[in-house]
């Protein structure tokens, strides 16, 4: 994807578009799908190289005017 088709993407599409990346690292993905989600639009979980799971909450931001981009990840392991 260009910036350009970035720029066009609805909200939607844009969290879309981050998990399609996101499971390219190997997650699991899970879209909310949900508003008043607490500021999680995803939640991802995969085993590390001890067996062990990772889990991962992003937030997904596309501000169209100001053609900014950012994906926020917190990374939780437990």
């Amino acid at each position: 994807q260009n910036l350009w088709e970035i720029n066009l993407m609805s909200p939607k599409d844009f969290e879309h578009f981050c998990a399609e990346i996101i499971k390219q690292e190997w997650w699991l993905v899970e879209e909310s799908g949900k508003m008043k989600d607490g500021g999680v639009d995803l939640k991802g979980i995969r085993k590390n190289s001890n067996g062990k799971n990772e889990y991962l909450a992003v937030q997904c931001k596309k501000w169209r005017l100001s053609k900014k981009y950012h994906i926020t990840l917190w990374e939780m392991n437990k």
